[in-house]
């Protein structure tokens, strides 16, 4: 069974007006939901095979946070092309993922990671907060990902 996780960055700062929104790093808060979000990882003893995470600041730095708490993530890699994604490119992205791989995690951005997450489940998600979390189960192999197919496992929402 194929995993796909798809995670919404945390909370950013929007205090420096001199940064651009690419370097803008979490807040306070976006810094406690991730630390919450890789304490959970780690009680659940939870792994995966690749995490493909927009270069952005903000995503970077929720990698780091979960990752440091947990190290849930076997590899990792930064892929400009998350940044500013449509969902067909994460689609695209994913068709090249190795077929013995069973998990996968994205980092990312809205609306993408909710419009992916809709689009895969066929199922309205009312609001995509920053670091909320969507497990879905897929259905087929990464490269003949079908559309309203998939499973909705779990989403998470962080505690405010």
């Amino acid at each position: 069974m194929n995993q796909l996780f798809l995670l919404r960055h945390a909370k950013s700062s929007w205090a420096s007006n001199h940064l651009s929104d690419f370097d803008r790093p979490l807040n306070n808060r976006g810094r406690r939901n991730a630390m919450d979000l890789g304490e959970s990882f780690f009680e659940k003893k939870l792994k995966i095979d690749h995490v493909l995470c927009s270069p952005s600041a903000r995503t970077k730095e929720t990698f780091d946070i979960i990752q440091s708490i947990s190290n849930f993530a076997s590899h990792h890699k930064f892929i400009d092309s998350i940044y500013h994604s449509s969902v067909g490119n994460l689609i695209e992205i994913l068709s090249q993922i190795n077929l013995e791989t069973t998990s996968v995690m994205i980092i990312g951005h809205n609306p993408s990671m909710h419009l992916m997450t809709e689009l895969l489940v066929n199922q309205t998600i009312d609001k995509f907060p920053t670091c909320a979390l969507a497990q879905i189960k897929i259905v087929d192999s990464w490269d003949k990902l079908r559309k309203h197919q998939n499973k909705l496992i779990n989403f998470r929402k962080p505690k405010k």
